[in-house]
């Protein structure tokens, strides 16, 4: 069986220059303790990919029940220099961030409806909504 999408909503937090970032972002629930969220670069330059996993994975850590979080990034064509890649997102002993390089069957293999589904939506932490600030 294939893992349900259990959300879709861009993921946000305060960028570089003080100024609200939206990154797309998918998760999937894997089993009952394995989350896997795949968050797409965007072409900004000053902003850092890694910035919105970081907030992915504390949100999704911070859940009552624990949960092992994967982040997979997504670099759409256009964004690097080797065109669109998927690499999954760890740390190594140093605490630097590393890449290591997933290809897009293999997500597709585990993951319902990976091509077909677009993020849309609200932000996706509590920490996003403090940062918009009151509605107008």
């Amino acid at each position: 069986m294939l893992a349900p999408l259990i959300d879709s909503t861009p993921v946000c937090y305060l960028g570089n220059d003080n100024q609200l970032v939206w990154r797309p972002c998918r998760i999937w629930q894997l089993n009952e303790q394995h989350i896997l969220a795949v968050v797409t670069e965007t072409t900004e330059p000053t902003m850092s990919i890694e910035t919105a996993a970081a907030e992915i994975r504390l949100t999704l850590e911070g859940l009552r029940q624990p949960f092992q979080v994967t982040i997979v990034e997504h670099w759409p064509a256009g964004t690097g220099a080797s065109g669109e890649h998927y690499a999954e997102q760890y740390r190594h002993d140093s605490g630097r961030i590393h890449w290591k390089h997933v290809e897009k069957d293999e997500l597709r293999a585990k993951l319902a409806n990976f091509d077909s589904t677009q993020p849309s939506g609200k932000p996706l932490t509590a920490r996003a909504r403090q940062l918009e600030g009151p509605a107008r």
